[in-house]
């Protein structure tokens, strides 16, 4: 997003996170779309594990696809 983004520009909404990003060169979490297979609805701040166990982030929203058949959520990860 570096030719989207101008860092000569005034004042704007999100500056400083864009500024923190390219000072670090690197996010730590990133906004995902996951699929859990079947009905159980998730819940808005649940925690997502990896295989081991560790926490990997949370659900952000969730909801059952009907289209899908399965739920379907955002989630911010690690």
């Amino acid at each position: 997003l570096r030719d989207a983004i101008s860092y000569r520009k005034g004042c704007y909404v999100g500056q400083e996170v864009m500024e923190r990003v390219d000072a670090l060169g690197k996010v730590s979490k990133r906004l995902y779309r996951v699929r859990f297979a079947g009905d159980h609805l998730l819940e808005a701040g649940e925690e997502v594990t990896r295989p081991d166990g560790t926490r990997a982030g949370r659900i952000e929203s969730a909801s059952f696809s009907p289209t899908a058949g399965d739920t379907v959520a955002f989630a911010t990860l690690k």
